[in-house]
């Protein structure tokens, strides 16, 4: 069974009383006293020797609905313990049996109502499941626990794929009157915070989704599973150290959670923190390799999370891949990109519908201009989900890289359609008309003005809504700066090169276009020292040592003039060769 639901329904046994609560005397066996030995031997975690006490007191009572009923519970929490889809499944029918059994004297016990529920539930029947609960719900309106399976197996519902959009929406409307209906009766019930709290993670509200673990925290700071998920609500919040700090929490109480490593390894993605990302990976790969050869039945449930540990291994050797950021595209990792490629590929074979994987895949053939590859896997993550708007995003960019226009620019609607404030389709549609109107520009026989001021005009407008989506995009910066410069707009585009530099120091072509600004003004020393930088971070840069050769020759240093040019033609030289297959 899944940990999670293990963690949210051992918290939901609905057992008549208190188990535990009661003393046994050292007199005659009565069914009293029985009951009160199943509910010590439960609560020491004995399940086997609670039901073989619980049928002691039934061999006196056979009709008593309360020993009938613990039974069951017991039955049910031996069910969630067990390894094995049919060891669970004889313990799960054997908790209904004995359900039945106290519902036949007593048809208004709603904790053995409740307890058929979770069986019903944990046997796939949840149709059956919600009428039980509901029955339950009815009998006992402030049993709190009571709404939070309701709500549950609400949400389960809510994930079928035989289900309509529309029921969907109800049955999770449901879920969440559940969840608040528990939290009205008892504030600080834990399994109700934590459902409700991925209820909102899985909406897209994390930081209501934060609120909740937060105070499931305060009210029990033992649970791993919670600081699980508020790390992966930090992380959609874009708080990667408080992620990666939950998940060491989590970790510490519970070092098996696998969960906690694949959600610290995706923000130590996020903070380039690339190696021990892989060591996380490595660790949750293990566990659930592991997990599966102790049980091959529990390969249905864990491979979910071993494909999430593949693909963000997969994305930590991606990022490994990369040069960076704002160095010239063509110098990858080309080893670590094959060993992305290769874990994506594992991740779909875990889970086949994985969106993300095909996605972040799509990125890795993108950048080895496999486009048709790279395609593919765009319509495939499209097709698993449609509201994607990344891959609409990448495939859009592919589309571009085939010099297919039209189709790059429906791309970029569909993705800020689907997605008004994704910045990075904003900043694409920005790039493609910067580069429209670079084309329209070079045909001198059919140059129209007006066309190449409109493109212009279009790029800047993008730039200006990514921007008001992410003040912190270098990218738009840097290409509305691009714009301003192609129509000699200098001074607008030196402050937008400003800001890129100011976020991004290391951005070699920002210093090298902001060096061309400073040279069409006329400011030859400033330019100089913007393209001594350029070459610093980027000393392969041939336009860089050309320009800086100019503007030397300008000043009269014709002994830096020639150095520079000389070391652009031996760049140039390797480069050709390099290019023609030869041997530098």
């Amino acid at each position: 069974m899944n940990r999670i639901w293990n963690f949210v329904a051992l918290g939901l046994l609905l057992l008549a009383g208190c188990p535990g609560s009661s003393s046994s005397t050292g007199g005659p066996k009565t069914v009293d006293s029985l009951i009160a030995k199943g509910d010590a031997a439960m609560a020491a975690g004995e399940i086997d020797q609670a039901i073989s006490d619980y049928e002691d007191a039934l061999s006196i009572d056979s009709k008593s609905a309360e020993v009938h009923d613990r039974k069951a519970a017991a039955y049910l929490q031996k069910g969630l313990s067990k390894k094995g889809a049919d060891a669970q499944r004889g313990c799960f029918e054997k908790a209904v049996k004995s359900c039945e059994e106290a519902l036949r004297t007593d048809n208004k016990r709603a904790s053995a109502w409740g307890t058929q529920g979770l069986a019903n539930k944990a046997l796939g029947e949840l149709d059956k499941a919600v009428e039980d609960l509901t029955k339950a719900v009815k009998l006992d309106p402030k049993r709190a626990t009571l709404f939070v399976a309701r709500g549950e197996i609400y949400r389960t519902q809510a994930k079928s794929s035989a289900i309509k959009p529309e029921e969907a929406k109800a049955k999770l409307d449901d879920a969440l009157k559940d969840f608040n209906s528990a939290l009205e009766l008892q504030g600080d019930l834990v399994p109700a915070l934590f459902q409700r709290g991925d209820f909102y993670l899985e909406a897209g509200y994390p930081d209501k989704a934060r609120d909740d673990f937060n105070a499931a925290i305060k009210a029990d700071p033992d649970k791993a599973i919670v600081y699980a998920n508020r790390a992966k609500a930090n992380a959609e919040l874009g708080d990667h150290a408080a992620a990666i700090q939950d998940c060491r929490s989590a970790i510490t109480l519970d070092d098996k959670l696998t969960l906690a490593y694949i959600v610290r390894a995706n923000s130590r993605v996020e903070r380039l923190e690339l190696d021990e990302a892989l060591a996380d990976c490595e660790t949750a790969i293990k566990q659930c390799r592991a997990l599966i050869k102790a049980d091959p039945e529990a390969s249905t449930e864990i491979n979910p999370l071993l494909a999430l540990a593949y693909d963000h291994r997969g994305l930590a050797h991606y990022q490994k891949a990369l040069p960076d950021e704002e160095r010239l595209r063509d110098l990858f990792n080309p080893d670590e990109l094959d060993k992305a490629i290769k874990d994506y590929g594992e991740a779909m074979s875990c889970n086949p519908k994985l969106s993300s994987a095909f996605y972040n895949r799509s990125l890795a053939y993108s950048l080895k201009q496999d486009n048709t590859r790279a395609i593919r896997d765009c319509n495939t993550a499209i097709s698993l989900d449609g509201s994607r708007a990344d891959a609409f995003c990448v495939r859009g960019m592919v589309y571009v890289a085939n010099q297919q226009y039209e189709e790059a620019m429906r791309d970029f609607d569909e993705a800020t359609t689907r997605n008004p404030k994704f910045a990075k389709a904003y900043h694409s549609k920005a790039a493609l008309f910067l580069n429209r109107a670079k084309i329209a520009t070079a045909d001198k026989e059919h140059r129209d003005p007006t066309k190449v001021e409109e493109f212009y005009k279009l790029c800047v407008e993008n730039c200006n809504k990514a921007i008001e989506q992410d003040r912190n995009y270098t990218r738009a910066y840097y290409t509305r700066g691009l714009a301003f410069a192609n129509q000699v707009l200098t001074e607008k585009a030196i402050a937008d090169f400003d800001e890129t530099i100011r976020l991004s120091p290391s951005f070699a072509l920002a210093y090298f276009n902001r060096g061309v600004a400073h040279a069409r003004r006329g400011e030859l020393d400033q330019a100089i020292k913007d393209f001594t930088k350029d070459i610093l971070i980027m000393p392969t840069h041939i336009q860089a040592y050309i320009d800086r050769g100019m503007c030397y020759d300008r000043l009269s240093k014709a002994i830096e003039a020639n150095a520079d040019r000389d070391t652009a033609r031996k760049l140039f030289d390797v480069r050709r060769k390099f290019l023609e297959g030869q041997k530098p």
